[in-house]
């Protein structure tokens, strides 16, 4: 299952207060696959009023990530760190496997 870096899951928590206090109040942050069926697609990240039906739910340290059937299949073994940027939050996607040797797939 995906894990959140501390840092991600406060990023998140910041991102659903936002968008309370703009009276657009959201449940979590979906995470899906562009393309639907093939788990190799990029993914993209958007607030979410609600899971989907296949959705699989993660609550870690108070921030709440839907990831779609496709995309957790991909993101199984995988941690979302984030980081807070000019241009808006960058969500990273860490394999601990390919860590020692730096690999990262980034979501913008």
């Amino acid at each position: 299952m995906l894990t959140l870096t501390p840092t991600a899951a406060d990023t998140v928590r910041q991102l659903l207060a936002s968008a309370r206090a703009s009276a657009e109040p959201h449940a979590g942050v979906r995470i899906s696959t562009a393309r639907r069926g093939r788990a190799d697609t990029s993914v993209e990240v958007t607030l979410a009023d609600q899971p989907q039906a296949t959705d699989q739910t993660i609550d870690e340290a108070g921030a709440t990530v839907f990831v779609d059937e496709t995309a957790a299949e991909f993101l199984d073994d995988k941690v979302l760190d984030a980081s807070v940027e000019a241009k808006g939050v960058r969500f990273t996607i860490l394999n601990p496997r390919s860590r020692a040797r730096g690999q990262t797939d980034q979501l913008t």
